[in-house]
């Protein structure tokens, strides 16, 4: 029994395994949100709270578990260059509405920026923790280097992050659709702005627009936000 555990315990620390767990349980999470139309139920919800029970259940170490979640962590430069991309494919969109693209952005780098710091402020957080929660409403592939550069910690921004686009991606719509905002623009504007890729997964179902200037926003607000830290 000793030799099982063992040579169990061997196969879950190799960096393929947790690859594996990760890729499985959000293809399996992605079957079951398709017959459930609606933003409450998010795949990437689901797939985190699979992959937390199958390895508390089986009582698999996290740390095993990372071997694999820091090589997926090393595509997150390339995500930041596929938004580059994503801009440049899209220019005519921002030559057509530049002003309201960077003002829209603007103003969202602002009242996050500044939510996160009179916040944290009024509660007493300490300031590593306030880094780290600093650039919450940007990719995780610019947040997690950006608040270990601040003083702050990678893991709590990757939990600020999480938290943030998940909110927002099951948010939006509702929100949307109870202040009214009929201008496909706005819309996607404010959903890259405050809840990044994963809010942008919910606004390319709302349309072919506001998809583009959600990923738009998300670039941008990712370039304000490092500048914005340059201040502090």
């Amino acid at each position: 029994m000793a030799d099982i555990l063992t040579s169990l315990s061997s196969v879950t620390a190799l960096p393929i395994f947790g690859i594996a767990v990760a890729f499985i349980f959000f293809f399996l999470a992605k079957l079951l949100t398709r017959r459930f139309d609606t933003p409450l139920v998010n795949p990437l919800i689901i797939s985190v709270f699979f992959i937390w029970g199958f390895y508390i259940f089986l009582e698999i170490p996290m740390e095993n578990f990372n071997a694999g979640g820091n090589i997926i962590l090393l595509f997150l430069p390339l995500a930041t260059a596929a938004l580059a991309v994503s801009m440049y494919e899209k220019r005519h969109l921002i030559k057509k509405a530049f002003l309201p693209i960077i003002i829209g952005t603007v103003v969202g780098v602002i009242v996050s920026v500044s939510s996160v710091l009179i916040l944290c402020k009024v509660f007493g957080i300490s300031q590593d923790i306030t880094m780290s929660l600093f650039p919450k409403s940007v990719t995780s592939a610019i947040a997690l280097p950006l608040a270990e550069e601040l003083g702050g910690y990678s893991a709590i921004a990757s939990a600020g992050v999480f938290v943030t686009g998940v909110f927002g991606a099951i948010m939006c719509p509702y929100f949307i659709k109870w202040f009214k905002i009929d201008n496909p623009i706005a819309a996607g504007l404010g959903i890259g702005a405050s809840c990044h890729a994963l809010g942008t997964t919910q606004a390319i179902k709302l349309g072919r627009t506001e998809g583009a200037t959600s990923g738009i926003a998300i670039g941008l607000c990712g370039l304000l936000t490092v500048i914005a830290s340059l201040f502090l």
